[in-house]
Formats: C-alpha cells, structure tokens, sequence
C-alpha cells in the first residue's frame, strides 16, 4: 500500500501552521460578547459540520484507496500476462516462439523505461502501443494447424486481452481527475470547521485551546495528505512502480535462449 512519510508530514505541518496562525488572527477580530451569548449554538454547529466533514472524507478516502488497490492489481496483472505469453511461447515452433518472447521483452523493457516516467505527465508511449501490436500481429499470424497449436493460440490471445485491458487501466488512472476536482469543496468544507472551533476563543488562546485546534489540523492535514497521494499513484514516492516488468524483463533475458518445447522435442 503506498506510504510516504515526508509528504503526509508536510501536509500535516502546514495545516497546523496555517491553523495556529488563522487562531492568532481570529481571537482579535471577533466579538467576545456575540460568542459568550451564543456558545451553545456554535458548540453545536461544530459538531454538525465536523461530522459531515468527517463523513464525506471518508468516504472519499475510501474510494481513492478501492481505486489504487484495483489499479495496483491491474499492474499486477499486465505483468503475469506478458509472462504468461512468454511461458505459452515455448510450445510454439522455435522461430515464432523466439519472435514473441522478444517483443515480450521489448514490452517490459518500454514499460519501465520509458511509459512509466511518461505516466507521471500524464502520457503514454507510443513505443509501447506499437510493441502491443507488434504482438497482437505475431500471435494472430500463428499457423494453427493442430488442436493443440489452435488451444495454445488462444490461450496466447487470452492472456493478450489481458495486457491490453490492464494498460488501458492504466490511461484511464493518469487522466482521473475526480479527486481533485473535489479538493476545492473539501478545503472549503474543512477551513468552516476550523472558523467554528475559533468561535470557541473568547480572548487570548490558551494552551489548550492551541492544542486542540493542533490536534485538528493534524487530522486534517493527514487526510489531505492521503487523498492527494492517492490521485497521483505513479508520481510519488511509495507509489506504484514498474518493478514486476523489470523482474519479468531479467528473467525473460535469462531463459530467452533456453530453447522450447518443440525444439526438444
């Protein structure tokens, strides 16, 4: 699961910064009478919007998180399928089992090397889309003149279908854009709360009161924190990374030349 300590840290830092800072400046500016005479209501108001706003991050951050759980387990699977299609080569004919364990290769190889620094601009490479096809073309140009070379070919598009499903999980994950059109509102919603708990200083803060507000904003800058990792899942550190493809990529490289089934045989 992605974890990054620095980044939530500065959220949290600079929520409570701009918390205490916003405390400072609010006890000088309201009327203690007002606030005397209507604590009871703003005691209760608070309470209101804090649950609300509790609600609606959670339920936010719940489905940022089902959503980088499902894309991390498309890139899971992208990853089993090119090495699915290399293992299922090997009861190929040499010549077309060597010609796609290459280009499974030359998959891996684009995905780490060049698309996954691409995803972080939100673009993706073309190198890769012509590698796909490349293979879509190798595996649908197979001859398939048994039972078993027809079951093998199929299997082979299976796990194709697979990789294609799974990458365009991907381009749909870099063009998302749905949390962050919901920060705004979530900021809005989160800097009423923090103005309700300033209704309750009736002059020169306390210790306490500086705690408490402390307190609030650690939550809230933590939360924040989470939510926008989660909306950049390949651009940032402890998010999802291209590692399955490079250890596909050196095993692939290693076994290449191994030969196949219907060398032995």
């Amino acid at each position: 699961m992605l974890t990054s300590v620095p980044e939530v840290s500065l959220w949290i830092v600079v929520a409570v910064f701009l918390a205490l800072v916003g405390l400072r400046f609010g006890h000088k500016v309201l009327p203690v009478c007002e606030l005397q005479e209507n604590i009871n209501f703003i005691s209760s108001t608070t309470g209101i919007i804090g649950t609300l706003l509790s609600i609606v991050l959670g339920f936010v951050i719940s489905s940022a998180a089902d959503e980088y759980k499902s894309l991390e387990a498309c890139v899971d699977s992208e990853a089993s399928s090119i090495g699915e299609i290399f293992r299922l080569s090997r009861a190929l004919p040499e010549a077309n089992a060597l010609a796609i364990q290459k280009i499974c290769i030359d998959y891996c190889e684009l995905v780490s090397k060049e698309e996954w620094p691409l995803m972080r601009e939100g673009k993706l490479s073309d190198g890769l889309t012509r590698t796909y096809l490349r293979l879509n073309d190798e595996i649908i140009g197979l001859s398939a003149e048994t039972n078993n070379s027809s079951n093998i070919q199929s299997e082979l598009l299976s796990s194709l279908r697979e990789v294609g499903d799974d990458r365009r999980a991907r381009s749909v994950a870099i063009t998302s854009k749905w949390i962050r059109q919901l920060m705004p509102m979530l900021w809005l919603c989160s800097i009423v709360m923090m103005f309700n708990t300033y209704l309750y200083v009736e002059g020169k803060p306390t210790r306490m009161q500086n705690v408490l507000v402390a307190f609030a904003a650690i939550v809230l800058g933590a939360n924040f924190g989470v939510l926008n990792m989660l909306s950049r899942p390949f651009n940032v550190h402890g998010g999802l990374t291209p590692e399955q493809f490079e250890v596909n990529c050196a095993d692939m490289k290693k076994f290449l030349n191994v030969g196949t089934i219907m060398h032995k045989n």
